[in-house]
């Protein structure tokens, strides 16, 4: 580890990951350095908490030491960081994580990111995994937004390049037959590699 450390020290000297950058905020803050600045700290809210790695929740850690309040918000059926550490379940542990004992939990009761039609694919998606120890999460409700059917549509295709031609199809139709601009009209893929396609 040594090894390792020296070498990426010195290919890049004045840089640091954001692993290292937390390291180093937690052993200042340890050790007093950050004086006046962090002692003038009072609230730190993290938003997507379910995102989250260790590097994060010592940092975290070391400011509830310090006397700082923790708000962290997050849903964890839509984790996406499980790979590069992100621990899904940890709002429902966070307490433990920050070793700062109880915690306070609230837990929204409507969800305002859609209406009621997507939250119905949701909840077919997200009742069929596990809870991530959190779960309460998904008796929220959708605020009534007037979209009824907001535009779902499920398309299966035999082949990769069968669905392509049918999203293909759905977006010039949507834009030369519904009048939608071509920048009000957007594809997410799950990986780099899909944008080309």
């Amino acid at each position: 580890l040594r090894e390792y450390v020296q070498v990426i020290s010195a290919a890049r000297e004045r840089q640091l990951d954001q692993a290292e950058l937390a390291r180093f905020a937690v052993e200042a803050l340890a050790s007093g350095q950050p004086g006046e600045r962090a002692s003038g700290l009072r609230l730190v809210v993290v938003d997507d908490f379910q995102e989250a790695t260790e590097a994060g929740f010592a940092l975290l850690r070391a400011l509830a030491r310090r006397g700082v309040a923790v708000i962290a918000v997050g849903d964890p059926d839509v984790a996406a960081n499980g790979f590069r550490g992100g621990e899904t379940d940890v709002l429902g542990r966070l307490g433990d994580v920050l070793r700062i004992g109880e915690v306070r939990t609230l837990t929204l009761q409507q969800v305002h990111r859609h209406g009621a039609a997507l939250r119905s694919v949701t909840s077919a998606v997200t009742d069929r995994i596990g809870a991530a120890a959190a779960g309460t999460q998904r008796g929220a409700r959708a605020a009534d937004r007037g979209d009824a059917g907001e535009g779902i549509e499920r398309i299966l295709a035999t082949t990769p390049a069968r669905e392509w031609a049918a999203i293909a199809r759905e977006l010039r139709e949507r834009h030369l037959l519904h009048g939608v601009p071509w920048a009000q009209l957007a594809v997410i893929v799950r990986s780099r590699l899909q944008l080309e396609v």
